[in-house]
């Protein structure tokens, strides 16, 4: 009798046939190659699994071909660099990764070597910027946390 095995790889909806578990066990182990082809043949499929913005972020960025875009901007440049860099993670970022994401030109120069947000920011030696307790506080408190607070006043 033969049996089926149904699951998403990403976008797309695959089946396999078999009639023994030794069959199945063998077209399961081909499925980094069918994920090969497919990325080939139909490039649009998506073979990956959907990637979720985080929460507290939701209001703010939204994934578009893979990766992470700031679809709703705070209203300056301060917030913007705070806000990619806590979205980009604990591991820092580059200054070219930090304003693709924010879309502010040369963020280093413009604003995390203002000296009014140098408290902001902390450059590790690998060239890469972290967000230092203060700015993790500015991104959370001022930035997420007023927009959440704007979005419950907004509903009542």
């Amino acid at each position: 009798m033969v049996k089926s095995v149904e699951f998403g790889i990403g976008s797309v909806k695959l089946t396999i046939s078999f009639d023994t578990v030794e069959e199945l066990k063998t077209a399961l182990g081909q499925v980094d190659e069918i994920k090969q082809v497919l990325k080939e043949i139909v490039p649009e499929a998506s073979t990956e699994a959907p990637k979720i913005v985080r929460k507290e972020l939701q209001p703010f960025f939204d994934y578009e071909g893979g990766k992470l875009v700031m679809s709703r901007p705070p209203p300056t440049d301060i917030k913007k660099v705070c806000l990619a860099l806590y979205a980009l993670g604990a591991g820092g970022a580059f200054p070219k990764d930090i304003g693709d994401l924010s879309n502010v030109p040369n963020p280093s120069n413009k604003v995390m070597h203002a000296k009014s947000y140098k408290k902001y920011f902390k450059k590790l030696t690998n060239g890469k910027y972290i967000l230092t307790d203060a700015g993790y506080s500015f991104a959370a408190n001022e930035i997420l946390t007023k927009e959440k607070e704007e979005n419950q006043g907004a509903e009542t």
